[in-house]
């Protein structure tokens, strides 16, 4: 008899883990990952970038940059978990919505995050925390890597 409770307790158990791992990977694909670099005075590069929690990218180049018009890539899974472990050691909950600068000729930068609880977009332009200068490199290599396909409808 006790053999049966056991089966059933380690059954429930692994039911339960099984649905957590699952449910873990359903919210990451909701996730949503927001790099966008905006003009300036002279010729800074304009762009915008989004990653789904699955790795699927997607660029649109306006201005300035090598890539005009919109382009997609599906990152690989190391990439996608590498980019979001970074947003994740980020305290998005400390950080102010705008670090402006105090001259209007600059660009700006501007990285969301969306996950879970987490719903927060930051306009970089001024001093900023250190931490997001390491999401601006990783983001922009991204942003300028090779592999990009068109999407554009002309």
């Amino acid at each position: 008899m006790k053999l049966c409770g056991i089966k059933v307790g380690v059954s429930c158990l692994l039911t339960l883990f099984i649905f957590s791992c699952q449910s873990g990977k359903k919210a990451q694909k909701n996730a949503n990952i927001l790099f966008q670099k905006t003009a300036c005075y002279g010729t800074c590069p304009i762009f915008k970038m989004t990653i789904d929690g699955s790795g699927l990218a997607t660029y649109t180049g306006e201005r300035f940059v090598s890539k005009v018009g919109t382009y997609s890539k599906q990152l690989s899974k190391e990439e996608t978990e590498s980019i979001y472990k970074a947003m994740k050691e980020i305290r998005w909950d400390t950080l102010k919505k705008e670090y402006p600068a105090h001259v209007s000729d600059l660009p700006s930068v501007i990285l969301g995050y969306h996950f879970k609880k987490i719903n927060k977009e930051v306009v970089v332009s001024g001093e900023h925390p250190a931490e997001l200068d390491v999401l601006d490199q990783k983001l922009s290599a991204i942003a300028n890597s090779d592999g990009w396909q068109s999407i554009t409808i002309e």
